[in-house]
């Protein structure tokens, strides 16, 4: 049995630095490279809005997912 082989290089994106959309503050990692839980949003407006066509995307520390959620008239529902 013959196996061939090559030597090649590929280019991985990584993730570099990440940011709260709402108060700017840069997500800490820990000693193994993680990232304090954030949210990540990401739209796609359709053709009913003014904004058809677009999209937009957002990442949101905890603490101001929390003071956003805080404002909803109907709360979320929380499950542990």
């Amino acid at each position: 049995m013959l196996i061939k082989t090559e030597m090649r290089i590929q280019e991985t994106e990584v993730i570099g630095d990440i940011y709260c959309n709402v108060c700017g503050r840069k997500l800490k990692t820990d000693n193994h490279g993680y990232y304090e839980d954030f949210v990540h949003v990401e739209k796609h407006w359709g053709y009913t809005s003014e904004k058809d066509g677009t999209e937009e995307c957002a990442d949101i520390c905890e603490q101001c997912w929390d003071k956003f959620t805080a404002s909803f008239a109907i709360k979320s529902k929380k499950t542990a």
